[in-house]
């Protein structure tokens, strides 16, 4: 067996953002005009009420977008939905499901 070990942690992710304001383009905007990174953070929520095992709840810190579609179109009236890559400085969990650690 080939022995190996952790030598590093990234984090990353994608957001499906429900297009109803400018808020994440005005943030690119800020980018593009100052030049002053963006970050941002949150908290992920994973609530499965069929599963039955609760809610788990993860703090992202330094939560910074990779891309954006400044704009996209829908002909048929649909609520425009675009998909967000990001990467992460740090996460802790608030409440885990099943934490047996």
């Amino acid at each position: 067996m080939t022995g190996h070990k952790t030598v590093g942690m990234s984090g990353s992710g994608t957001v499906t953002e429900y297009h109803a304001t400018s808020n994440v383009g005005l943030l690119f905007q800020k980018y593009k005009d100052t030049g002053e990174d963006v970050y941002l953070d949150g908290t992920a929520i994973l609530d499965d009420k069929s599963g039955g095992r609760g809610t788990e709840r993860i703090a992202l810190t330094g939560i910074n977008f990779d891309s954006v579609a400044i704009i996209n179109i829908d002909a048929e009236g649909d609520v425009i939905q675009d998909e967000l890559p990001f990467t992460i400085e740090d996460f802790n969990y608030i409440s885990p499901l099943n934490a047996t650690v």
